[in-house]
């Protein structure tokens, strides 16, 4: 089984908390399909007004500093879609791009108009 299909196996299950399942995800598809080891953080706190919010996964550039890609995830179970969330840490971030892992892969980013359309992002199993 390659890392996609096992990414796909992962999203289809239900039963591990939030925490395992983050950690299942970051795995598989960070650090074997992107190879992002060494840069990412999980948890990434974001001030927003005069309290702190963790994105589950923030990729950050060469310098392990700089925010470039917030990703909210959640369970396919969950009632939450993360969407809201992750809009206000793109706001807050000034960042152009993210991603909501649930039952798919969301991708969302801002239009020049600063309103956000969501496209889905799917992935196939190289032959």
């Amino acid at each position: 089984m390659n890392a996609n299909t096992a990414v796909f196996n992962l999203l289809g299950r239900g039963s591990k908390n939030e925490a395992e399942y983050r950690d299942d995800i970051v795995k598989y598809l960070m650090l074997g399909v992107l190879g992002w080891n060494n840069h990412l953080q999980k948890e990434y706190p974001i001030p927003m007004g005069c309290s702190t919010k963790k994105v589950d996964i923030m990729l950050l550039s060469d310098d392990g500093e700089t925010p470039l890609l917030p990703i909210e995830m959640k369970q396919p179970s969950a009632q939450a879609d993360g969407v809201g969330q992750l809009y206000s840490y793109m706001l807050f971030v000034k960042l152009e791009i993210g991603l909501v892992i649930k039952d798919k892969i969301y991708v969302f980013y801002f239009h020049r108009d600063k309103s956000y359309i969501p496209r889905n992002l799917s992935f196939k199993d190289a032959a």
